[in-house]
C-alpha cells in the first residue's frame, strides 16, 4: 500500500451555510444534484468494478495517509491513540462486499484504537448495502466503529441503511455524541446527519456535552461545511469527506468545478480558530471508475501529546 505523511495544518476561512445567497447558483447545484440522484447515479460502466479494484482500489494506488495530530494542554495519556478513518465507500457502483473484505484484512494490522466512517456509504439506495454486509462487518471488527450518513445515504432508505451499518456492528451517530474512553483518554465524539441534504443538526449533537478541558472532542460530518460552526463548539478535530478530493484533477477544469460544488473545501487540512478539519479523498467514486491525481485514501491519524501548529 502507498503511504503518505505530514502534520501540517493549513489555515483555512471559516465558513457557514449560506442559504438564500446567489439563488441561481444555489437552484443550479440543487438541480444537478437531482440530476445525480435520479439519472447519473444508475450508470454503471460495464466491468467498472474490475477495472476500479484492480487499478484503483489496490495496491500500491491505495494511499495508506499516516499523519500526527497534536493535541495540547497535557489532556492526551502515555502514546494517545490511534484512529482510521475511511469516507465515500459509494457501495454499489464499482466497489463492493470482495473489496470491503480486502480492505478489512489490510487495514486490521494496523492496530487501530477507533475506526471512523464519514458517509456515503452506498451510491444511491441502501439496498446496495445489503450484499456488502459480510464487509461492512469485516471492517467494523477491526475496533469500535462509528459512523455518519451522508447525502447518497439519504436518497432512498436512510433509516434502513442506518439499520443495516448497526447490525454489521457500526455505531451510527445521528446528530448526537458519545462519551468514551480510549487507552485512559476521556474522548467527546459527535456525529452529524448529512448537510447537503439539511438533515444536520450540530445543536442537538453538543446538546449535554462535556465541557471540561480534559476531554479530547472530536466531530464525524460527511461535509466538511460544519468547520466553523464546529470551531464554536470547542471541538479539536472535525474529520470529514464529500469532495472526494476532486476525484478527477484536471488543471484549472477540477478546481472551477470544485470551487462552484463545493466553495473552499477540497481535501486535507484547514483551520477555524483552534479547531482542525481534515478533508478524507474517499475510498469509491461517481460515474467512472477513474481517480487521476486523487488517489483512494484511507487516513491513519495518530493522536498524540503536544501542541498543535498554528
Amino acid at each position: 500500500m502507498g503511504s503518505s505523511g505530514r502534520h501540517f495544518l493549513a489555515p483555512g476561512r471559516p465558513t457557514q451555510r449560506a442559504r438564500g445567497h446567489l439563488a441561481p447558483k444555489v437552484f443550479l447545484r440543487k438541480a444537478l444534484d437531482f440530476q445525480a440522484r435520479k439519472v447519473t447515479s444508475r450508470f454503471r460502466l460495464p466491468y467498472g468494478k474490475r477495472i476500479y479494484a484492480r487499478r484503483w482500489l489496490a495496491e500500491p494506488k491505495l494511499d495508506v495517509n499516516r499523519m500526527s495530530f497534536p493535541v495540547n494542554h497535557g489532556r492526551l495519556r502515555g502514546r494517545g491513540f490511534r484512529i482510521i478513518q475511511l469516507s465515500d465507500i459509494h457501495v454499489g457502483n464499482y466497489v463492493g462486499d470482495e473489496q470491503l473484505c480486502w480492505l478489512a484484512h489490510r487495514l486490521r494490522a494496523l492496530e487501530p484504537d477507533l475506526l471512523f466512517m464519514t458517509g456515503d456509504f452506498v451510491n444511491r439506495s441502501y439496498r446496495e448495502a445489503i450484499p456488502a454486509q459480510k464487509g461492512f462487518h469485516a471492517l467494523a471488527s477491526i475496533a469500535p466503529t462509528y459512523g455518519v450518513l451522508g447525502n447518497h445515504d439519504f436518497w432512498h432508505g436512510p433509516e434502513e441503511l442506518a439499520h443495516l451499518l448497526t447490525k454489521a456492528g457500526i455505531r451510527m451517530l445521528r446528530n448526537e455524541h458519545v462519551v468514551i474512553d480510549v487507552n485512559d483518554n476521556p474522548l467527546v465524539l459527535a456525529g452529524v446527519d448529512d448537510w447537503k441534504t439539511e438533515h444536520d443538526d450540530l445543536g442537538k449533537a453538543v446538546q449535554g456535552m462535556p465541557t471540561d478541558r480534559k476531554y479530547v472532542k472530536i466531530l464525524l460530518s460527511h461535509c466538511p461545511d460544519l468547520l466553523h460552526p464546529a470551531s464554536e463548539h470547542g471541538f479539536d478535530l472535525v474529520l470529514a469527506g464529500h469532495t472526494h478530493g476532486a476525484q478527477v484533477k484536471v488543471p484549472i477544469v477540477s478546481s472551477a468545478v470544485n470551487k462552484f460544488m463545493h466553495g473552499e473545501f477540497e481535501r486535507g487540512w484547514m483551520r477555524s480558530k483552534n479547531t482542525a478539519l481534515y478533508i478524507n479523498r474517499g475510498l469509491g467514486v461517481v460515474l467512472i471508475p477513474l481517480r487521476l491525481h486523487s488517489d483512494a485514501e484511507v487516513t491513519v491519524l495518530e493522536l498524540v501529546p503536544g501542541t498543535p501548529p498554528a
